[in-house]
């Protein structure tokens, strides 16, 4: 048997989260064109024969930012890298920059198998590709180097057989039947958070957070309903107003496109209850 965790690691916006979910196929972390998506490590699951991977996806870091914010994600994220056993470094297909340099230099300082990932392949050609792929090669000895799309799923199964051939022995960490570390709970407020993020984009203050107020079955309906309600905090009354929208229109928006997929989520039908108000 062979066991381990596996970080998919590599600076923000380059889709580390669009990759988990193929792997484990199923949706257990928001996506967006957005950078900064991932707030905290979220780990996904998934068992092969005599083997059993613990994917964890990382924020993106961020190597020269000052920003409060940023500093305590590098930090999330840089201290799970010392629990790996393998690393899947990500990098947006020929795109190497000088944070893909200090992400490289951190992880080699963890004496780990790295695994190079060159993502959104379906954006170019195998031959734009190779001359990147001898730079790369040059740069440090990676155990494979793969280019992947993870939003089609192409060359997901080869990457799969690389990391799993590269597991230490070891008895199975976490339970056969379980897809991820986290609850519920929250993995329905990162369904509202990235309608917010995807519906907002640039507008979205970076310091909004979501507190869930209620999120429970109403055991009074006469069909079975989760009644979830939510607080988007924000800092100014401008603010507010862009998340509401002329007329409530964009927190109707986000609402009936997060609904859909927090039915999906749980089940059953869900009552959503959305409001936005000012940090004290």
């Amino acid at each position: 048997m062979y066991s381990g965790f596996v970080g998919i690691v590599g600076r923000a916006n380059v889709g580390k989260s669009t990759l988990l979910n193929k792997i484990l196929g199923e949706k257990i972390t928001i996506t967006a064109n957005k950078p900064q998506t991932t707030r905290e490590n979220i780990h996904g699951i998934k068992n092969y024969p005599n083997a059993q991977a613990i994917y964890v996806d990382t924020p993106g870091l961020y190597l020269k930012s000052h920003r409060t914010m940023v500093r305590n994600i590098n930090r999330i994220a840089r201290g799970v890298i010392k629990e790996l056993d393998v690393a899947v470094l990500v990098i947006d297909r020929n795109k190497w920059t000088p944070d893909d340099t200090a992400v490289l230099e951190y992880l080699a300082k963890a004496e780990i198998p790295i695994l190079l990932v060159l993502n959104k392949y379906d954006k170019t050609s195998l031959e734009e590709l190779l001359p990147s792929v001898t730079n790369l090669q040059a740069k440090f000895t990676f155990a494979e180097i793969i280019p992947v799309s993870a939003k089609n799923g192409y060359n997901v199964a080869k990457l799969e057989t690389a990391i799993v051939q590269l597991l230490p022995e070891g008895e199975a960490i976490a339970d056969s039947e379980t897809v991820t570390n986290k609850g519920l709970q929250f993995r329905a407020s990162e369904i509202i958070r990235e309608k917010l993020i995807r519906l907002l984009g640039d507008e979205l203050p970076y310091d909004c957070k979501l507190e869930m107020e209620k999120f429970e079955v109403d055991s009074t309906s006469s069909k079975k309903l989760y009644r979830i309600h939510a607080n988007i905090v924000v800092l100014r009354s401008g603010q507010k107003a862009i998340v509401i929208g002329k007329g409530a229109s964009r927190i109707k928006d986000i609402g009936s496109k997060a609904r859909i997929d927090l039915e999906k989520l749980l089940g059953i039908k869900v009552f959503l209850k959305l409001q936005v108000k000012i940090a004290k």
